[in-house]
């Protein structure tokens, strides 16, 4: 017998394509970010670094420290900037930067799969629906895991910025950030008025 793909599946497919995708992406953008200002920084103290170490007492006199407490502030900055190096070496952020890119792009071709066969009534034939699956599930075998203690934080980034876009197109006239405070000041409400009314549905069955 033919295996059979529902309609709901798909669906949830469909969701969680879009939600890893944005998280490797956002993931790599954000470890490539921290390796770019990184190098920066190591850069710029390098040259520093290296100015410094012929400078003569005059210089340090300017600067209004004595020769001696100004050499030794560089040398220990020095041994400081060595261990930073040696740290982002083994934290790796432009590793881990280019695997979730490679992720990202992973997910981003099975997400265009989806997008190919979606009807207009955001719905996937029947016939395509095993075709799809076995592409969700490539992707999700060949591609990396989201960090478990970013997980949320990454979904509810997601669900946010779905939400502003859909309030966007609604309101184009109204600033982002007030979309983005309204919707907050909104689901915080209405995750109050649902723990209240929980609470009541215990009080009442105990």
């Amino acid at each position: 017998m033919a295996k059979e793909i529902s309609e709901k599946e798909t669906e949830r497919q469909y969701r969680v394509l879009q939600q890893t995708l944005s998280a490797h992406s956002f993931l790599h953008d954000d470890y490539a970010r921290n390796a770019r200002w990184a190098k920066i920084v190591l850069t710029a103290c390098s040259i520093l670094f290296c100015a410094t170490t012929f400078a003569g007492n005059d210089f340090y006199t300017t600067l209004g420290v004595s020769p001696d407490s100004g050499r030794f502030v560089v040398g220990l900055a020095s041994i400081v900037a060595v261990i930073v190096s040696v740290t982002l070496l083994i934290i790796n952020w432009e590793g881990k930067a280019s695997r979730h890119g490679e992720d990202a792009n992973t997910w981003s071709r099975a997400l265009k799969e989806f997008r190919r066969y979606r009807r207009d009534d955001d719905s996937w034939p029947a016939d395509k629906r095993v075709c799809l699956d076995i592409v969700y599930w490539d992707a999700d075998h060949d591609s990396g895991n989201i960090p478990a203690r970013r997980f949320n934080a990454l979904k509810s980034r997601h669900l946010r910025k779905v939400a502003i876009s859909q309030l966007k197109s609604d309101y184009p006239g109204c600033p982002r950030i007030l979309l983005a405070l309204f919707l907050r000041g909104r689901d915080i409400i209405k995750a109050f008025g649902r723990i209240r009314r929980m609470k009541g549905s215990d009080d009442v069955a105990s």
